[in-house]
């Protein structure tokens, strides 16, 4: 049987969920990418006022085509706000913390940053 798959985006801003919405998303609906995702685990690194617009991106991007994904969020707290020289530390924190359930789950692990685009059927070979 073939390994779960954990997807790990980190995204927040207007500018960074239109990049994810026009690039990375879009390329994951290609059909043999969608199917190769459906069943996976997507855990999304943002803050509190883009979650909904992201859940509203997958809803219609997913949900609506038969593809079922399991959606997670890690909430950047307010030191996020405090220090903006942080995001680093904070991407790096939750990166860990994929890695980690991945070992411990025994999962895959796809990086997917807002500007990425996969080609259809990259996702299967992986």
């Amino acid at each position: 049987m073939d390994k779960a798959l954990r997807i790990f985006t980190t995204v927040w801003g207007a500018q960074h969920i239109d990049w994810f919405e026009k690039y990375c998303l879009k390329s994951l609906c290609y059909e043999k990418n969608r199917k190769a995702i459906n069943g996976a685990t997507w855990t999304f690194l943002t803050v509190k006022e883009d979650q909904e617009k992201i859940e509203a991106l997958l809803h219609k991007a997913f949900f609506m085509l038969g593809t079922q994904v399991n959606v997670d969020f890690m909430i950047l707290g307010p030191e996020f706000y405090k220090n903006e020289h942080a995001a680093g530390a904070f991407i790096n924190q939750g990166l860990l913390h994929e890695m980690s359930k991945c070992i411990t789950y025994n999962c895959k692990m796809l990086l997917a940053p807002p500007d990425t685009i996969f080609g259809d059927g990259s996702i299967a070979n992986m």
